[in-house]
């Protein structure tokens, strides 16, 4: 009887132990694809209407508020690179 309560209580303790570590290891991918699912919607998110926004200021905007002719605004290299960078 004795050794019969010693397998369980090592058949148990062996199962808390798979168990918990099973469950650690999905905890952490859970955690992963949570955070990459997060980041993916915030730049879903944001970005539509940083570009929005970007391409409004450059060909709204800019050629209103520059000494440029709208021909020499739209081929100046810093107006390029504002578009790039």
């Amino acid at each position: 009887m004795e050794f019969r309560s010693l397998s369980v209580r090592a058949y148990r303790s062996l199962y808390i132990f798979c168990d918990k570590r099973l469950l650690y290891h999905s905890k952490q991918a859970t955690e992963f694809f949570y955070i990459f699912s997060y980041l993916m919607k915030r730049v879903l998110r944001i970005f539509p209407g940083l570009l929005v926004a970007l391409v409004f200021t450059i060909f709204v905007i800019g050629p209103i508020l520059t000494t440029y002719s709208i021909g020499s605004y739209l081929t100046d290299p810093q107006t390029i690179t504002f578009l790039i960078i």
